[in-house]
């Protein structure tokens, strides 16, 4: 089965926030969501969505891991060596996003796989064949884990160079803009960036220099 992106479309209905838009914010992945998360006053984790604060939770043993595919026999070794669970017959490779201009990190992981693993992401970082690792999120208690991957969905309207600034202080790059869809921009972030895409994501809106900023979630993890 292929992986979607959750946030694609959310993060886009996001962006049109002063729009007017109906839709609901991303639930759950799980149509059993609390409404009770939907408050301004939640306390991490949450994402934004038109300003508000949406609860949700991360895995403390369940992560998704970046990294190329060419350190993969040795990452794998090193994963059995440790006893650690993983699932190899779930490895997806880096989904590229098709852009209208490109940023300096377009072509910095085609190379590279995702890895579902059964340890904290925190612990896998420290491993020197991994890119990138964040916790699998889900939206209720009784509700679904997804993957986090390393990229950020961001609505921007100043210039490109401007932009490019702002993110260096979070140590993530510009994939690029996205086709389609002006103003509205792909960050990457690597075990080096400021936090996962769900950390880099919120400190950006909270800069109040963005409309929107959300983490990419997927869907479809099943053979």
């Amino acid at each position: 089965m292929k992986t979607k992106s959750l946030f694609v479309c959310m993060m886009l209905v996001g962006l049109a926030s002063c729009s007017g838009s109906k839709e609901e914010p991303f639930t759950g992945f799980d149509e059993n969501t609390s409404t009770n998360t939907r408050q301004t006053d939640v306390e991490y984790p949450f994402y934004y969505f038109k300003g508000e604060k949406i609860g949700i939770e991360l895995s403390d043993t369940k992560s998704y891991v970046l990294f190329r595919e060419k350190d993969k026999e040795v990452l794998l070794n090193n994963l059995s060596e440790r006893g650690v669970v993983f699932y190899e017959q779930h490895i997806r490779p880096f989904l590229q996003t098709q852009v209208s201009k490109k940023g300096d990190g377009y072509d910095k992981y085609i190379d590279c796989l995702w890895l579902e693993v059964d340890l904290n992401y925190k612990e896998l970082n420290e491993l020197p064949e991994v890119i990138y690792a964040s916790p699998f999120v889900k939206a209720s208690e009784n509700g679904e884990w997804f993957p986090m991957t390393n990229k950020c969905y961001v609505h921007y309207y100043g210039d490109w160079d401007t932009l490019s600034k702002i993110v260096s202080d979070y140590n993530v790059e510009i994939l690029g803009e996205l086709a389609s869809f002006e103003n509205n921009y792909v960050i990457l972030c690597t075990k080096e960036s400021k936090g996962h895409a769900l950390e880099v994501a919120n400190a950006l809106y909270e800069t109040h220099l963005f409309a929107a900023s959300q983490a990419d979630f997927l869907d479809g993890m099943g053979d």
